[in-house]
């Protein structure tokens, strides 16, 4: 077996989604945020680009479960797409 490789950088290819702050300044929903940034990462690298979620330009006292979506791109290997 080939012996690892000295190091390993998943974020460049996540990179879009990482520089993200998901009202993370706004709301404090690091734990939130911090999952759409896992997902971009996962997503990143598995495909041509991450996901990047989304959230309407409104106040945050405004701001709804229902009103976030996902950008949307065709099913690769291993990810499954939002249902439509």
């Amino acid at each position: 077996m080939p012996a690892p490789p000295a190091t390993c950088d998943y974020t460049k290819s996540a990179a879009a989604a990482l520089s993200q702050m998901y009202d993370n300044d706004t709301l404090g929903d690091c734990v939130i945020a911090g999952m759409a940034h896992v997902v971009g990462v996962l997503t990143g690298n598995v495909g041509p680009k991450p996901f990047l979620f989304r959230t309407p330009r409104s106040s945050a006292s405004t701001v709804r479960s229902e009103d976030m979506s996902l950008e949307t791109r065709p099913q690769t290997r291993g990810v499954m797409s939002r249902p439509r």
